[in-house]
């Protein structure tokens, strides 16, 4: 998997998650000035040309942090990294 970055932007969230899933990935940053990478015109990998943004293995991309995120938590088999919509852990009742 490939995350797409920028500093000071919501791609931090995909980042943590990702580190903490052990999952193997590899980071670009993204020039949202003049939306390029080190090697290619932004524009060209996503029309939406902001991040984050993440490559899965198949070369398709996503673009919605909430997507990103549920995608990798559920590519990770051995920890529960997010909780499932609707469980208790999810839910926090008013005392």
């Amino acid at each position: 998997m490939k995350l797409f970055y920028a500093f000071g932007a919501s791609s931090l969230a995909p980042h943590i998650l990702l580190e903490e899933s052990g999952l193997p990935y590899i980071l670009e940053k993204v020039n949202l000035d003049n939306k390029t990478t080190q090697k290619n015109d932004y524009n060209k990998i996503t029309l939406k040309s902001y991040v984050p943004a993440l490559q899965n293995d198949n070369g398709k991309i996503m673009t919605e942090c909430s997507v990103i995120l549920e995608y990798i938590a559920n590519k990770t088999t051995t920890k529960q990294l997010i909780a499932e919509h609707d469980s208790q852990v999810y839910w926090q009742q008013r005392v």
